[in-house]
């Protein structure tokens, strides 16, 4: 057989590799082709394992070796002498090229560890190595970190600062707030009475006119800022805004909760309020006033307020002493 007639044979058998990197090799060859997404060597394929080296390396040797003679033909080599010993993989593999029904298994990289089984868990994320996943989908929308989804946090629950919750105050955490919508948004601890604004300002916010229209206002967060931005001389003891703005706990800063608009404490806290209220009460919380002040607006003299008792939005006039609730998105 001539060199390069075994030469061409040899390498019509590598379309059968199941790998997608290129791989440099010497004299008779210069590159392989394949098609694989999880090989773990550098260079041109800078995944793939040295065992996976060692399996190409020979098998391109005894190609190598075999092209010397001229004229003479040599044993098919032995699959499993060249490391394809097995016939079925869990993740990607690579087919002899002298039998492909013999394999070798491509080890899977080493974040495919997860079975995403465990609670709050509602499966993996992109495809399996392995039957293992590189990340899990959580539950509720939490973000899986460490290895784990975090613990699906609803309505009344005690939210602490490590971003775990509770049905039962524990006194070990530090509690931040109570979960008033499902995995979203909790309402501070401390609930005090004070006026929407101590000026009649007509700010740039829309002036709802019904309470209707004021119940479709959800813009709790960028309302505290127009409001903040349009009371400058005002502070945490005059303006419901300027308080939830300045509002702080373990692991949140200056600017992260907000007074909710109207919408947000008719749907959060009053349709919520006996599950969000045992919530406060399991923490000490003190509530002195049942309406709650929201930051939509009706005008220079005039906000919105929403009965905890009996969902009543009304507007009453913005130096008006209401409870102030600040939420918090998780």
């Amino acid at each position: 057989m001539r060199k390069d007639i075994f030469i061409s044979s040899c390498l019509c058998n590598f379309p059968l590799l199941s790998y997608s990197c290129l791989t440099r090799v010497s004299r008779g060859f210069k590159w392989i082709l394949g098609t694989s997404p999880r090989m773990t060597i550098k260079n041109e394929c800078p995944r793939m394992t040295a065992n996976l080296s060692k399996v190409l390396g020979m098998t391109m040797l005894c190609c190598l070796l075999s092209s010397t003679a001229h004229a003479d033909c040599t044993p098919t080599p032995d699959c499993a002498s060249i490391g394809y010993t097995a016939t079925s993989c869990d993740g990607d593999s690579l087919k002899c090229p002298f039998d492909t029904s013999k394999l070798f298994c491509i080890p899977c990289d080493s974040s495919y560890k997860y079975d995403c089984t465990g609670d709050n868990s509602t499966g993996g994320v992109g495809d399996a190595c392995g039957g293992k996943y590189a990340s899990c989908a959580c539950s509720g929308g939490g973000e899986f970190n460490n290895g784990t989804c975090p613990q699906s946090c609803t309505v009344g629950m005690i939210y602490y600062s490590d971003k775990s919750c509770s049905s039962t105050y524990d006194s070990s955490k530090t509690a931040i707030g109570v979960v008033v919508k499902d995995n979203e948004l909790i309402a501070a601890l401390t609930v005090p009475d004070m006026a929407w604004s101590s000026a009649y300002t007509d700010t740039s916010l829309t002036n709802y006119s019904s309470s209707t229209d004021a119940k479709t206002d959800y813009n709790g967060k960028s309302n505290t800022a127009v409001i903040v931005a349009a009371h400058p001389s005002e502070t945490t003891s005059n303006n419901a805004a300027i308080y939830c703005n300045s509002y702080t706990t373990a692991g949140t800063s200056a600017g992260d909760w907000y007074l909710p608009a109207a919408g947000e404490v008719y749907d959060y806290i009053y349709s919520n309020y006996s599950a969000v209220k045992a919530g406060w009460d399991l923490v000490g919380t003190t509530i002195s006033d049942s309406w709650f002040w929201s930051s939509s607006e009706d005008g220079s003299n005039y906000a919105w307020g929403v009965g905890s008792s009996n969902g009543s939005v009304s507007t009453y006039t913005k130096n008006h002493s209401y409870s102030v609730s600040c939420l918090l998105a998780l």
